[in-house]
């Protein structure tokens, strides 16, 4: 949408990232099988940062005066600098920033932006992304948090958050940060037991949860964590082709159906996206199918009554209602005008290229067997379930 004037507020779009309200419902159905973690939050050195900062400044900060926000800003920036220069990790939050100032002598720390590693570091850095997952595992109330992530026995780590703690600017170099660098080298039994019970197993009731049963099912079927090529259909498929509980059972079907539901109609939303304006005789087929299921989330049977429709244009229309629908719960406007003859995109961006040929698109690379969009938060378990028990981190 193009305009000689200011956007007037009550015309304007919301949700770029999900213009169908799916992520919600691909979420909420991910928690069946993976209780806490987030698709960000896959890094076991950025779990282990949050938790020494958590525990230093719990105990050694006053409320009133040290801002854990502010600290944790510090601290993150240090680690960076640290993981960058001396323990040589290939990707983090902030690498590229880092990166860039490597060649420095000295590297400044404080909650100015200049010295933030991300554009926005509380944002799109360790604290947006794991504080989350790491207060609905319980990190701190564990008997072994404080034991674990002490620096009691370890002076010049303790002097350096300290230093991070009490003072608004800080000015390190690569030698300076060698003590906090060790902190996160490796993991050690007691760690990566304490890890595995948090993040992978996520034992806190009596009764056993299906990611549970998934870490027993994967440590004894170690070919199911390769990452590589990684597809959700393969790897879902794979775990029923064993003998599982039917809880596990349960949950592994309710994402695979789930996902045949919301990939096909995300794909053609795309599509659509992919042109400014569409004429009726333009539009393209529906080429996925319903899904023969009964949903625990009765918005996916919705969902799976728009497959049914095999009319393209009452198909499109329904996309197009839908994205409608989910812009006015966001206090916006749909994407798309119905304009009698023709259909003109209002706002959107596509993951296709302008020069796609689509019949040869839906042909060689579409299939309902195997095309997904969401992660169900599978992946980002698989990845640190190869980083706590195959000794990578």
């Amino acid at each position: 949408m193009y305009s000689f004037t200011a956007v007037d507020p009550d015309h304007k779009f919301k949700g770029s990232r999900d213009p169908l309200g799916f992520q919600k419902i691909w979420s909420d159905t991910g928690r069946i099988l993976i209780k806490h973690l987030s698709t960000v939050s896959s890094n076991i050195n950025d779990f282990q940062i949050w938790c020494y900062a958590k525990n230093f400044h719990h105990r050694f900060s006053n409320e009133k005066k040290h801002n854990f926000l502010d600290f944790f800003l510090k601290t993150e920036q240090a680690f960076a600098y640290a993981r960058n220069l001396i323990n040589i990790e290939t990707s983090f939050n902030g690498k590229n920033r880092v990166s860039n100032k490597s060649h420095h002598e000295n590297f400044t720390f404080s909650i100015d932006v200049k010295d933030q590693i991300l554009s926005n570091q509380k944002a799109y850095g360790i604290y947006g992304k794991y504080s989350r997952p790491a207060r609905d595992m319980k990190l701190t109330e564990d008997d072994d948090f404080e034991y674990l992530f002490s620096l009691d026995s370890n002076e010049k780590a303790h002097l350096i958050f300290s230093k991070i703690l009490n003072e608004s600017v800080i000015v390190m170099n690569k030698d300076d940060l060698r003590p906090i660098a060790e902190l996160i080298k490796d993991l050690n039994d007691a760690k990566r037991n304490f890890f595995r019970k948090k993040i992978l197993i996520a034992h806190d009731h009596d009764l056993e949860h299906p990611q549970e049963k998934l870490y027993k099912l994967l440590k004894i079927n170690p070919t199911l964590i390769k990452l590589t090529n990684f597809n959700l259909f393969t790897f879902l498929q794979a775990i029923k082709n064993l003998q599982i509980s039917n809880e596990l059972k349960f949950a592994i079907t309710e994402i695979e159906q789930t996902e045949k539901v919301l990939a096909p109609l995300n794909y053609h939303f795309s599509k659509l996206l992919t042109r400014g304006i569409w004429t009726y005789e333009e539009i393209f087929e529906n080429e996925a199918q319903t899904v023969n299921h009964s949903f625990k989330i009765p918005e996916v049977d919705q969902l799976n009554n728009l497959l049914s429709e095999k009319n393209k244009l009452k198909f499109v229309r329904s996309l197009i209602e839908r994205n409608q629908f989910i812009s006015k719960r966001r206090d916006s406007i749909g994407w798309f005008r119905d304009e009698g003859d023709r259909l003109v995109k209002l706002f959107g961006d596509t993951h296709f290229n302008d020069d796609v040929n689509f019949s040869d698109y839906v042909t060689n690379d579409y299939s309902e067997s195997t095309y997904s969009e969401n992660s169900y938060f599978i992946h980002t378990y698989l990845t640190l379930f190869n980083q706590i028990e195959n000794k990578q981190s």
